[in-house]
């Protein structure tokens, strides 16, 4: 068997994280849980088409940054940048990256797709392999200090 047969780009996958399978828990807006969480919408902030001027989650994804948030030391904060997002956003997120990767110099190749897939999940309306943030299941955060 020739195990040097490259894995096209369209069938890997961000990760090794197991498949998000649909549970109908409801999308929540973050901005509700303020001050307890910040919201900083940042591809709607940039401008971006089809980016939600709001982060929504999974409700238990929700909880689970409650939680994260009250173990924070005293004057830290998270501020959760992105959650959902469309297909039409994965596929500019997606596109963006790739485009700056190929101005640093990388080729098109097996190992600039994997480098891509490292930051950016592999757009595709697949419902048996969706990106995580069509999902609500995902979301991209920081944590931010007294001086912000």
């Amino acid at each position: 068997m020739d195990w040097n047969i490259p894995i096209p780009p369209e069938e890997k996958e961000a990760g090794t994280l197991p498949a998000i399978c649909e549970n109908n828990e409801p999308l929540l807006s973050l901005m509700q849980y303020a001050p307890q969480l910040e919201v900083y919408p940042v591809y709607f902030k940039e401008g971006l088409a089809g980016a939600m001027a709001d982060c929504l989650v999974r409700s238990s994804v929700a909880d689970r940054l409650l939680q994260a948030a009250r173990l924070l030391p005293d004057g830290l904060r998270l501020v959760v940048l992105d959650g959902y997002r469309p297909l039409q956003v994965q596929q500019a997120l997606y596109d963006r990256f790739k485009q700056q990767l190929l101005e640093q110099g990388w080729t098109e190749s097996e190992e600039m797709y994997a480098e891509l897939h490292r930051f950016v999940a592999r757009p595709t309306a697949n419902p048996a392999k969706p990106p995580r943030h069509l999902t609500g299941g995902a979301v991209d955060l920081t944590i931010a200090g007294p001086d912000g």
